[in-house]
């Protein structure tokens, strides 16, 4: 594929893909919040929004820290030898990785989630993850965990650092929706496409984690029931939905 040609095609439309499903995290969940909810005598309470149906504010996941999940997964995986060892993913703080874009064009993941170069080769994403909101509002359990911090040179707790943790109950659905614009799942040759299936593959296996805590087992997440979507443009017009098994075009049928 070639990246400089290829990516850019923000200017047509020609295949948009629905992925949606359940995201149950199997673990405890821990989405932080800005630090003014800490005056309600919690120190790190997780993070509410509006439900778009119910109307009342409850805990939900961010798409935006899906999607970073999602990024810097994808990153490692690069970096792992997913597309071969010539393969490069750009560090989006090294200001000579984005000079390197300006020159010649995106990284395989700004491609896919958007970024590229300082000045140049700019690009908006093509995957769009939305906020996830519990499927039954009231299944969803939190409970106040105390933890206490750790001293590096004594090598167990710190005197006087006692707080409390807000945490969602293992076991709360989720509604999961993603949408990928313009890079076909199916396209063995497509590098994007390669990348994105090996991350939902991870996400159905339920080795993802997200939010806080990550490094003590927190927000381990599984995408279950998932569903593909896919719409064709067609001289302009839109053809489907096309349904199929999120399992059959990541590789997991059968598994």
């Amino acid at each position: 594929m070639n990246a400089k040609r290829d990516c850019f095609d923000f200017d047509k439309l020609s295949i948009i893909t629905e992925i949606e499903g359940a995201l149950v995290n199997e673990g405890a969940l821990h989405i932080g919040t800005a630090a003014a909810r800490a005056q309600m005598g919690l120190d790190n309470p997780v993070e509410r929004g509006i439900h778009p149906e119910e109307g009342r504010e409850i805990p939900y996941i961010p798409g935006s820290s899906l999607k970073g999940v999602l990024r810097s997964t994808a990153e490692r995986l690069v970096r792992s030898g997913l597309l071969g060892e010539g393969a490069w993913a750009c560090d989006p703080f090294n200001r000579e990785d984005k000079r390197k874009e300006d020159e010649e064009g995106p990284c395989v993941i700004c491609q896919i989630f958007g970024g590229g170069g300082e000045r140049r080769n700019r690009i908006a994403s093509h995957v769009i993850v939305y906020d996830a909101f519990p499927e039954d509002p009231d299944s969803v359990k939190v409970r106040t965990r105390a933890r206490v911090a750790i001293s590096r040179l004594k090598g167990g707790a710190a005197g006087g650092r006692l707080f409390n943790v807000e945490l969602v109950e293992p076991g709360a659905r989720w509604r999961f929706r993603m949408r990928i614009i313009n890079i076909d799942l199916g396209d063995e040759e497509d590098e994007r496409a390669k990348v994105l299936r090996e991350l939902l593959k991870l996400l159905r296996k339920g080795l993802l984690h997200v939010g806080g805590g990550r490094s003590v087992g927190l927000g381990r997440v599984k995408l279950e029931k998932a569903e593909v979507l896919i719409y064709k443009i067609e001289g302009g017009t839109l053809r489907g939905p096309e349904r199929e098994s999120l399992d059959a075009i990541i590789g997991l049928r059968g598994s």
